[in-house]
């Protein structure tokens, strides 16, 4: 059992999917819910219809114990007395702090590290699309993402060499020029009919696009836009719905969860790049791949333990990017590191990523045994 939920700073959707009795999506558990404060000042949830009726929380996260109380009320909404395998997290704000903090409220709510997934949201279209038996090869998805922000629009496409499963994704902000408008007069929402029809002409070009995708409150059920609908539907399949992230978040976490390898997909957010390890294994050198490309930052975040022999004198790292040809050998000098009488060194090595993807590379001496402790010793290195 799986619960994803598509996390914003001021609301949140949630499905709870069961892969041993959901066979479609009507029967998922779903909740929509916004974050707002009670007549007594307590931060609590309600749903997305009675939005006009209460004073909302514009960002959640800019407390701790909100998000912590919210956490707790929507997943117990959902989920009641079960205890969902995974809880896989599509997060909006694709920050350090914000994804600290979530995990850290999640950590006080009883869920181990290892049964928590955070995605961004290019992640979570990607996984969806995936499981929508929708073939890209050669051909272009795109989705129209129109929430009270504004118009989002993302392309997906494989990329890369031809045979391989490398897609990339990129994102079009187009919130300045199709804001979300409230009005849905007739005056304006043609107006907004013609801007739409406009993003789709240009973005389409030199594109062969199987299929788009539309999201949010702009392509509710109470607006019309012709002129756009018209053009996005000729010879290409065309859908609507709510559950495009969480529901991708939930897919992403099955895969993982039944060991399906994940497509790669080069996006926001993602290392750009593979990154190996030089080991000795049962007296073999071998390889040890720290990062996939395609990871995001974040869950690329790795903490290992090795044992090193008196005359090592660095560890070897080896890059490979995508785009270019030949292999990037980095060497973080270790012969700063104690050694006692020729005796193998204990180390735990940490890989930190950044947004941009740059990696620094933690170095500490654990020691070895009982006579020989753990010293103050700790390099630092970016790569």
């Amino acid at each position: 059992m799986v619960l994803g939920i598509d996390f914003h700073k001021r609301y949140s959707r949630l499905v709870l999917f069961d892969e041993r009795s959901a066979e479609n999506e009507d029967d998922i558990v779903t909740l929509d819910a916004l974050f707002y404060r009670d007549e007594t000042d307590k931060s609590t949830y309600l749903e997305a219809s009675k939005e006009d009726d209460y004073h909302l929380i514009n960002n959640i996260y800019d407390s701790r114990e909100d998000l912590l109380d919210y956490l707790k009320l929507i997943t117990g909404k959902v989920c009641g007395a079960k205890k969902p395998d995974k809880i896989a997290l599509c997060v909006y704000d694709f920050t350090l702090a914000t994804l600290d903090m979530i995990r850290d409220c999640l950590d006080e709510m009883g869920y181990d590290d290892r049964d928590i997934i955070m995605i961004n949201r290019e992640e979570a279209l990607a996984s969806y699309i995936f499981h929508q038996s929708i073939d890209i090869r050669n051909r272009s998805c795109f989705v129209f993402d129109y929430s009270k922000e504004g118009l989002m629009v993302y392309d997906i496409e494989q990329s890369g060499e031809s045979g391989k499963e490398l897609f990339r994704i990129e994102e079009h902000d187009c919130t300045k020029d199709i804001p979300y408008l409230g009005d849905t007069s007739e005056a304006t929402l043609k107006k907004l009919d013609v801007l739409l029809y406009d993003v789709a002409l240009k973005s389409f070009d030199k594109h062969n696009v199987a299929c788009v995708f539309l999201f949010g409150e702009g392509f509710g059920s109470d607006r019309r836009y012709d002129e756009f609908m018209s053009f996005i539907c000729k010879k290409r399949r065309v859908f609507a719905g709510e559950n495009l992230y969480c529901m991708g978040a939930v897919y992403f976490a099955c895969d993982e969860k039944n060991g399906i390898s994940q497509k790669t997909v080069s996006c926001k957010d993602k290392i750009e790049y593979d990154l190996d390890l030089d080991i000795v294994e049962w007296g073999q050198s071998s390889l040890l791949r720290v990062v996939k490309r395609g990871t995001n930052w974040y869950r690329a975040r790795k903490k290992l333990t090795f044992f090193i022999s008196p005359d090592t004198k660095a560890l070897t790292l080896h890059r490979v990017k995508e785009y270019e040809k030949g292999i990037e050998n980095i060497e973080i000098p270790v012969n700063e590191l104690p050694i006692i009488d020729n005796m193998l060194r204990r180390i735990n090595i940490g890989f930190d990523f950044s947004p941009s993807g740059a990696c620094n590379v933690y170095i500490q001496d654990k020691g070895f045994g009982e006579f020989d402790r753990a010293g103050s010793m700790f390099v630092k290195v970016e790569i």
